[in-house]
């Protein structure tokens, strides 16, 4: 995962998506490396691989408020405001993405 980061901070998607497919293939369950590749497909403009990485995200981790935010987030992005606003609806009321 470090190696992807570092990767997107110099701005090598390609190369990111690809370290972090890797990790994805050696432990499946991960799903920090699936929010990872959804955030680098949206930054990449690549909505449906970005939507398709946060809902395996999801099916791991289905209470992680962050990553449905995110998944709201990119849904209002691609002009589906109802979608997008149930889903940051959810990520507020599994109560994650309080400042406390």
């Amino acid at each position: 995962m470090k190696k992807a980061k570092n990767q997107a901070i110099t701005k090598d998607f390609a190369g990111a998506v690809e370290s972090l497919q890797k990790v994805v293939e050696l432990d499946p369950q991960n799903f920090e490396a699936y929010d990872a590749l959804g955030s680098l497909y949206h930054n990449m403009k690549d909505t449906d691989k970005a939507i398709e990485a946060y809902n395996k995200s999801l099916d791991i981790a289905p209470n992680n408020a962050m990553t449905w935010a995110d998944l709201g987030s990119l849904y209002i992005f691609k002009g589906d405001l109802d979608r997008g606003i149930e889903y940051l609806n959810k990520a507020l009321n599994l109560g994650g993405l309080s400042d406390k």
